[in-house]
């Protein structure tokens, strides 16, 4: 039974990942490296938790800087350290204008509490760097609807894999719109797509 539920999310996730790449549009970032896109995230009202505590945060307030995202939860024993660590490289190279921004793809077990720990240890700044939690219904919409990437939760596997989800970076302007997708090994490009952004941003 377990092997053909495998197989199922395997299958989705690869259909999924084809239906990205297929999505690439007019007015993205072109260049070597990363996936072209162009499409405006969803409105959402989340909760942002960091170091300085917690606070409503929609899309609205998100508008006016470039910032970068990533999905990621506390008890993931996969790919989650890898993508923290990653953000915590962008959190020292990039420009200060960019915000990060990580949603957690598990909120039943992603208190506040949980990640702030989470993000103190790997040098979160207040401020900068925010986690988002809320409903899973809210979340999972975003996700797939605004960034265009997998997330599915398995309430029977094991509790550090209980959620599979996407492991790339997204680069969303100052407009709230994604224009780039990144694989975590290819932050150089991430950096690179981000200049230009700053570039477009301060023409107005």
């Amino acid at each position: 039974m377990r092997r053909r539920l495998g197989a199922k999310t395997a299958a989705a996730l690869a259909l999924w990942t084809l239906g990205v790449f297929a999505l690439a549009a007019r007015g993205a970032l072109r260049g070597r490296g990363g996936i072209a896109a162009a499409w405006p995230i969803p409105e959402f009202q989340l909760t942002a938790v960091d170091a300085q505590g917690e606070r409503a945060l929609g899309r609205k307030d998100l508008l006016g800087r470039p910032w970068v995202a990533n999905f990621v939860f506390t008890n993931c024993d996969g790919p989650c350290p890898m993508l923290m660590a990653g953000m915590s490289e962008l959190q020292d190279t990039l420009p200060e204008a960019f915000r990060l921004v990580s949603f957690t793809v598990d909120p039943d077990r992603d208190d506040a509490a949980a990640l702030r720990r989470y993000g103190a240890a790997f040098g979160a700044q207040a401020g900068r760097w925010i986690f988002l939690r809320g409903s899973k219904a809210t979340l999972y919409k975003v996700i797939f609807e605004g960034f265009k990437q997998a997330v599915l939760e398995d309430p029977k596997a094991p509790s550090g894999s209980r959620v599979v989800h996407s492991t790339r970076f997204a680069l969303v302007d100052k407009d709230g719109v994604v224009r780039g997708v990144y694989e975590q090994d290819d932050l150089e490009s991430l950096r690179r797509h981000a200049g230009r952004l700053l570039k477009e941003a301060s023409h107005g």
